[in-house]
């Protein structure tokens, strides 16, 4: 986990430590280096390319890491027993090398591919704790679901190239100019299973009402390659829309199973006090839907996104009003 300002990403990994607010700014240093040599089985693999721990720690009071336990190619690994966790942990806490290293910005780490792990492998590591975890942080489960479920398979969203700044996944900012296009999906499909997938802002409602602001709907889904704008997709995609003023957003992504077989959701709505241009449409109370169509979250995913220039843009173009802008932006 590489978290700053309150978000996260969670990365594919075996390990993870966090470190105490910061009070003594000296110690803290010392203890972030001697703290991030705990490196565990991850290092069994190595990858050609890599990243420069040093660019992915802000300065911040809280730091979380976690380290890939793959390359390239996804494979399983078997978990290692307590004991030999145990002794790579305590051998890398003593290794001056590797701290000397992170000292100076030279420790590098192979590259992140967590949105393509299977979901056995994403179970294997207890992927979907850290999931709920990162989901109460953000207060994900409280505010949009109101209950906690168990994130059985992994799932994301990128825009373009897997990165932390293109694909949704656990907390990580990403503006809203990088999600102008239709996001790829990732998830592993089952046999005889359908899914509806919802990505949604769950701070993007401005009518007053409780529930969200959908961006994308689509319904029937086997496999994620089989995606068809005219088969599957119920509210087309707009990309995420925080107006200025309003701070960052939670663009929060789900995965339902369709407990029911095939399903014809009709959101249409009559009743909504906002009726700018077709932003009524896009007001949905997820918990409600997945009630009426009988769906069960099995996957989630979230980032946050703050207003950039693509906002007014979008406001402009697909609803033709003017962007709002909220108070503290305000001379």
């Amino acid at each position: 986990l590489v978290g700053w300002n309150g978000s996260a990403v969670c990365l594919k990994a075996v390990a993870a430590f966090a470190l105490e607010p910061l009070e003594n700014p000296q110690a803290h240093i010392h203890k972030t280096a001697r703290a991030a040599t705990d490196i565990t089985v991850a290092a069994w693999t190595a990858s050609s390319r890599s990243t420069n721990i040093a660019s992915l720690f802000p300065k911040t009071a809280w730091i979380h890491t976690c380290f890939p336990c793959t390359s390239g190619s996804l494979q399983i690994f078997p978990k290692p027993k307590a004991d030999q966790r145990r002794h790579e942990y305590f051998e890398r806490r003593r290794s001056e090398a590797m701290e000397s290293a992170n000292r100076w910005g030279d420790l590098n780490i192979p590259d992140l591919e967590v949105a393509t792990m299977s979901d056995s492998e994403f179970l294997s590591y207890r992927g979907e704790r850290r999931v709920r975890s990162m989901a109460l942080r953000h207060e994900i489960f409280q505010n949009v679901f109101h209950k906690i479920f168990i994130s059985k398979k992994n799932f994301a969203l990128s825009f373009g190239n897997i990165g932390l700044e293109t694909t949704v996944y656990r907390g990580n900012i990403l503006s809203p100019s990088k999600m102008s296009e239709y996001p790829t999906v990732h998830f592993q499909p089952e046999d005889d299973t359908l899914f509806t997938i919802l990505f949604m802002d769950a701070d993007g409602r401005m009518d007053g009402q409780t529930g969200q602001l959908a961006h994308w709907l689509v319904t029937n889904v086997s496999d994620p390659s089989t995606i068809s704008e005219k088969e599957n997709v119920v509210i087309p995609y707009m990309q995420p829309t925080p107006p200025k003023g309003t701070g960052y957003h939670r663009i929060v992504a789900v995965l339902y199973q369709q407990q029911s077989g095939p399903v014809s959701i009709n959101l249409s709505r009559d009743d909504s006090a906002y009726r700018d241009a077709a932003l009524s449409d896009r007001y949905i109370v997820c918990t409600e839907m997945e009630s009426k169509y009988h769906l069960k979250p099995v996957g989630l995913a979230f980032s946050q996104a703050i207003w950039d220039s693509s906002v007014d843009d979008t406001f402009t173009k697909q609803f033709g009003i003017t962007a709002p802008i909220f108070s503290q932006y305000q001379c």
